[in-house]
């Protein structure tokens, strides 16, 4: 199972999902179609469940189209408890072990104060305050990282700091069987053993507070296959250019 955003188009190869799955999947229907969308357009594939994730153009060349969480203030109440972390989820609530990364961007105005990843989150909607998983953390202004067990941060697993500066980076959570690794810009900073519950669960991409924030290249692949030599990866990798492979 593989699935590859890069959020200024995005490539589908699955009907559902937008994913490239491993030969003997359940899911195998390939469309290979490049599907074009739009500025303010909500991507494909990202199920947001607090906040408004939105494509926009970034200021980055090298980054074209991103996907932006465009809300700063909690918006009126649909909910009986107020939900505070913008997150959008994708994939499958049957996925076990899966490798998690994406590129972001917090800007210095109106930028939100952390942004997160995740893997088996096991609940969305109006219960997703109280949702489990697996989520990596790092915050834009001093650099700390968290892994928490829950999106509220009421167990965490392990926490410190990465090499934080202003612009593009890069994070990674690579969860396999009972253990989860994370890496920052390609250094990894922790390897820990994982709790019990819950045992699969959706992907997510978030924020910790209401705020801006850009992803791109949103990547997720079979943790195994992260083990294996790199091929050598497609031209431009996925999302928001027209384009059509017959």
């Amino acid at each position: 199972m593989v699935t590859t955003v890069s959020l200024g188009r995005l490539f589908s190869k699955c009907p559902l999902l937008g994913v490239r799955l491993n030969r003997g999947s359940r899911q195998s229907a390939l469309l290979g179609v490049m599907i074009a969308l739009q500025i303010s357009q909500e991507p494909l594939n990202l199920a947001p469940q607090v906040g408004s994730f939105e494509i926009v153009k970034s200021k980055n060349a090298s980054h074209n189209h991103v996907c932006r969480q465009t809300v700063l203030h909690p918006p009126v109440r649909w909910c009986p408890i107020t939900l505070s972390f913008p997150m959008a989820v994708i994939g499958d609530y049957s996925w076990k072990d899966i490798e998690v990364s994406v590129d972001f961007e917090i800007p210095s105005v109106n930028g939100t104060d952390g942004i997160f990843v995740a893997a088996r989150v096991d609940q969305g909607g109006c219960n997703v305050f109280a949702a489990h998983g697996i989520y990596f953390f790092v915050f834009a202004h001093d650099g700390q990282f968290v892994v928490a067990n829950d999106l509220a941060r009421t167990k965490i697993l392990t926490q410190g700091y990465v090499l934080y500066d202003p612009g593009w980076h890069s994070i990674t959570l690579s969860l396999n069987g009972s253990q989860a690794t994370g890496s920052f810009d390609g250094v990894q900073y922790f390897t820990i053993k994982l709790p019990d519950k819950p045992i699969s669960g959706w992907a997510a991409v978030g924020t910790d507070s209401f705020g801006l924030a850009d992803f791109d290249n949103l990547s997720i692949i079979n943790s195994t296959d992260a083990r294996l030599p790199k091929k050598k990866p497609m031209s431009q990798t996925l999302f928001f250019e027209s384009e059509v492979h017959h």
